[in-house]
């Protein structure tokens, strides 16, 4: 089983923004800077753990355990209610493609070969995101 942590304020998928260039007329697309930048801490984190990784070939198991920062208001919540679920943003569907794509080529072939994830958000004073990668049988 794979395990890392990826420190920082998860982020989800942005859509790519698609525009005409101004000088060529081309029609472009470029993904936003703050996913480009936060798959990027994905593979590092992975990479640093995992340094002579080879991409898994099989049907892959991950589980997110994603941890979002409190604010103030809602660790007042927490101490009267401890079940307290996050209810904001980052969205769990874009946190997801995120991690899909972040490990396509890295911790497996391609994201295609996921069949089981298991996602959960928390509520913390240390925001990140845990995760667990196994290869099926």
């Amino acid at each position: 089983m794979i395990s890392f942590t990826v420190p920082g304020d998860p982020v989800g998928k942005q859509r790519a923004r698609t525009f005409r260039h101004k000088q060529s007329g081309r029609i472009v697309s470029m993904t936003p800077e703050k996913t480009v930048n936060y798959e990027a801490l994905i593979r590092m984190a992975f990479s640093a753990k995992y340094p002579k990784h080879v991409p898994l070939s099989g049907p892959i198991h991950m589980l997110l355990d994603v941890y979002i920062q409190i604010s103030q208001d809602e660790a007042r919540k927490l101490k009267k209610n401890p079940d307290l679920w996050p209810n904001k943003k980052p969205d769990l569907d874009n946190v997801i493609k995120t991690f899909f794509d972040a490990g396509n080529g890295l911790i497996y072939q391609d994201d295609k070969q996921v069949v089981i994830v298991v996602v959960q958000k928390y509520l913390s004073d240390r925001p990140r995101v845990e995760v667990e990668v196994k290869e099926m049988p």
